[in-house]
């Protein structure tokens, strides 16, 4: 589809078939848009597909999972991306009225930053990425990742304590707590923080593969 009015006019009817309300069909169809055009922003148009599921949720004990990213390198799957239709209108909802004076369509847009932000831990594993162990123990280039990072990680502790308090399993923890979940959390959040009245889609790709802005010692 080369547009998204045509995108929107392909599908919502296809998922409203399938069971989906309207705004649910248009919610999920609109961030399947961002992820296919951030996703072509990075790696061209190389064939990698949005798929949008009805049925099914990532993972029952995280009812809030709105995209799953497939991978070859890690999961042994074909690249994909899959949108998890129902119910996402209220969890964009959800995050949107979280984020005060940040429009909706910057939100699909970070979620969209945050996915292929996994495709690029995947494909490009030199990049270097955020990690909570390195938060006190090395020098920053860049205030703004530092303070995001230690913000991040202080959210992460209290989601476990919630987590172990609903007595999630240790595969669902170790999940949300990992170091890939970390990385495209602080890369979507810095994403906001920045938050221009537009990206091009040199600066956009940019951002995606950005490295975190640690100072290196010299040999």
């Amino acid at each position: 589809m080369s547009t998204l009015q045509e995108w929107l006019a392909w599908y919502v009817p296809k998922l409203r078939e399938a069971g989906a309300s309207e705004a649910d069909a248009r919610e999920a169809v609109l961030l399947g848009a961002d992820i296919a055009y951030v996703h072509q922003a990075c790696y061209g148009d190389d064939n990698t597909p949005v798929n949008y599921n009805t049925c099914l949720q990532a993972h029952p004990e995280l009812p809030g999972i709105m995209v799953s990213c497939w991978s070859k390198e890690l999961d042994h799957e074909p690249d994909a991306y899959d949108v998890y239709v129902t119910g996402i209108d209220a969890r964009v909802t959800e995050v949107w009225q979280t984020g005060r004076s940040i429009d909706r369509e910057t939100v699909r847009l970070a979620i969209a930053v945050h996915e292929v932000r996994h495709r690029v831990q995947a494909r490009e594993p030199s990049i270097m990425q955020f990690r909570r162990a390195m938060i006190f123990n090395v020098l920053w280039g860049d205030q703004r990742a530092l303070v995001v990072s230690v913000n991040m990680d202080e959210q992460y502790r209290h989601d476990e304590r919630i987590l172990r308090a609903q007595e999630a399993s240790d595969d669902i923890i170790a999940w949300v707590c990992s170091d890939t979940e970390f990385d495209a959390d602080v890369v979507e959040r810095l994403f906001l923080h920045y938050n221009q009245p537009a990206w091009t889609v040199r600066e956009l790709a940019a951002h995606v593969r950005m490295h975190a802005p640690i100072v290196l010692p010299e040999p």
